[in-house]
């Protein structure tokens, strides 16, 4: 499995020390998703800014399919990230695939209980 880790969240600096011990053979880092996604990448979205991580929802979407999609956003953020997908004509089915906020809910003050 691939784990791929956007944006510039503190999240993905944890996530990608944790990534070998959950068995991900390959993890990358960027701004950009990768031109292609299948069901073998899992790609985790944090950023700062909730328009960023809505663009970045989308161009994922755009690359393909993948296992898995998280956003780690506080529950607000992560609604209205959804809303105005749904409002871009993103299908219904393509939105709940997305867990956002991606984890569990923890109420996670920091960003290591985030990731």
């Amino acid at each position: 499995m691939r784990l791929h880790l956007l944006g510039d969240g503190e999240e993905c600096d944890i996530l990608a020390e944790l990534a070998r011990w959950l068995g991900y053979t390959s993890v990358s880092r960027g701004d950009d998703p990768p031109a292609h996604l299948d069901a073998e990448d899992h790609v985790v979205v944090a950023t700062r800014s909730t328009g960023r991580g809505r663009e970045l929802l989308k161009a994922i979407l755009a690359a393909g399919d993948p296992g898995y999609l998280g956003l780690i956003a506080a529950e607000n953020d992560a609604m209205i990230s959804l809303l105005k997908l749904s409002a871009d004509r993103v299908a219904k089915a393509r939105l709940d695939r997305i867990a956002a906020p991606a984890g569990l809910l923890i109420h996670a003050a920091t960003p290591g209980a985030r990731a």
